[in-house]
C-alpha cells in the first residue's frame, strides 16, 4: 500500500530509537524536539498552555515528535550577493535599508541547505571599523516566513556578544552572550548592542576583515552545531528521510 508522502516524511522520526545498521546517514539533521529542555518547549509554545503542556507530555513519554524539515549547517554556502535569490532578498530588504542607514555595509549572503518545507538565508554586513557585524536571516517555514536581525561582535577574549531581534527558542551555545529583544528595531539592536559592550568594558571587540568575517561566521555555525549535536537535540538524518522531505516540499521563495 502506498504511503502519503506527508505522513512519509515521519515515518523514522524517533530520537530514542537505536541506530539501524546499514542505515545511510546523510549531511542533514533534524530537531529532536522531545530532547529540548522544558524552559525551551515553552519559548517555543508560549503563550499558549495547552500547547506548551501536550509537548512536554510528549517529552515525559518519550513520545516522537515530527520532524517537518531538515537542515544542513555543516553545508553552509557563502556566496556573493548578487546569487542571492529576488525573493529572499525582497523579505530582508527593509532591515538592509535600516542597517544601511546605521553605517553598515553588505558584504556577502549565505544559503543553508534544507529538505522538506523551509528554506534559510542570510545577508550579513559589516560596519565601518570591522568590530561589528549584522546578520539579517530570512528564514521560510512551510508558509510563515520570519525575517530577523542580529548584531554581533566578537571579544579579545573570545567571548561572541549577540543582540537579536527574534524570539529566543533554544539554549545559547557556551561563550555566546545572546540577549533577546523580540521584534525591535535596528535602531533599538545597535543602541542595546552598545551599551552591553560598555557594560563589559574590559574586553574589545575585535576587528575583522571580509576574510576573516567569513571565517567568523562558520565558527559560529560549528559551535551551534557541535553544542546541539552533542546535547542530542540535533539529530542526523537518514538519506531516506531526507528523500522523503524533497517529495513532500511545496513552497519556495524564489
Amino acid at each position: 500500500m502506498n504511503q502519503d508522502p506527508k505522513h512519509a516524511a515521519f515515518a523514522d522520526d524517533n530520537p530514542f530509537a537505536a541506530p539501524t545498521a546499514g542505515v545511510a546517514e546523510s549531511s542533514f539533521y533534524k530537531t529532536a524536539a522531545t530532547r529540548l529542555t522544558f524552559r525551551e518547549l515553552w519559548w517555543n509554545t508560549r503563550p499558549n498552555v495547552l500547547s506548551f503542556a501536550i509537548v512536554s507530555l510528549f517529552k515525559l513519554l518519550h513520545l516522537r515528535l515530527p520532524a517537518p524539515f531538515g537542515f544542513a549547517p555543516e553545508n553552509l554556502r557563502l556566496i556573493d550577493l548578487a546569487e542571492l535569490p529576488a525573493g529572499p532578498r525582497r523579505a530582508m530588504a527593509d532591515f538592509v535599508s535600516a542597517c544601511e542607514r546605521l553605517g553598515f555595509t553588505q558584504r556577502f549572503a549565505e544559503i543553508v541547505p534544507c529538505a522538506g518545507d523551509a528554506e534559510g538565508y542570510a545577508i550579513v554586513l559589516a560596519n565601518r571599523e570591522g568590530s561589528m557585524f549584522a546578520m539579517i536571516n530570512c528564514v521560510r517555514f512551510i508558509r510563515r516566513i520570519e525575517v530577523h536581525l542580529t548584531m554581533i561582535s566578537r571579544l579579545g577574549n573570545g567571548v561572541r556578544i549577540s543582540t537579536t531581534s527574534a524570539p529566543r527558542r533554544m539554549l545559547s551555545p557556551p561563550g555566546i552572550d545572546g540577549h533577546f529583544l523580540r521584534g525591535a528595531s535596528a535602531d533599538d539592536l545597535l543602541r542595546a548592542h552598545q551599551l552591553r559592550l560598555l557594560e563589559i568594558g574590559d574586553a574589545w571587540p575585535v576587528t575583522m576583515n571580509d576574510e576573516g568575517l567569513r571565517q567568523f561566521v562558520r565558527e559560529n555555525e560549528r559551535l551551534s552545531r557541535e553544542f546541539h549535536v552533542g546535547r542530542g537535540v540535533w539529530v542526523r538524518m537518514t538519506i531516506g528521510e531526507v528523500d522523503r522531505l524533497r517529495s513532500a516540499q511545496l513552497h519556495s521563495l524564489e
